[in-house]
């Protein structure tokens, strides 16, 4: 069944019935849990991770902070910044931000529905 994304509300629909382990019956319902899925999922949207340098940010705490001071710096250097942060106040789009500014609603669909796409080819299931 192919998943039709055409609005925001369409992709928060998608991701909630994706993720929201806890309204799922039954919990999760694999007991391998690797990234050979993943993997394939990441091969057919042609490897998007490897396309761009990225700081991944963890920790306990000050991570928006300690993303926002390095998307800064580097915006400040001239360079095209992608920020991700998490969860939003608001709206999902104020999750995304490229050189400070929000994603839009259309972008975001358009960015989104290949994704989808590639999710929904999966064979094996939902990715871990």
């Amino acid at each position: 069944m192919s998943t039709a994304i055409d609005t925001l509300q369409d992709i928060t629909g998608f991701l909630a019935r994706h993720t929201d382990y806890e309204r799922q019956q039954g919990g999760r319902t694999r007991d391998i849990f690797d990234l050979e899925r993943m993997n394939e999922v990441l091969n057919r949207l042609a490897r998007p991770e490897l396309a761009y340098a990225t700081a991944h940010i963890a920790g306990t705490k000050g991570k928006g902070s300690t993303a926002r001071f390095l998307a800064a710096m580097l915006q400040s250097q001239g360079l095209k910044v992608g920020l991700f942060t998490s969860p939003h106040l608001e709206r999902l789009t104020q999750r995304i931000e490229i050189n400070g500014e929000e994603i839009t609603e259309k972008a975001l669909v358009e960015a989104f529905r290949p994704v989808v796409e590639a999710l929904e080819s999966e064979q094996g299931g939902a990715p871990t």
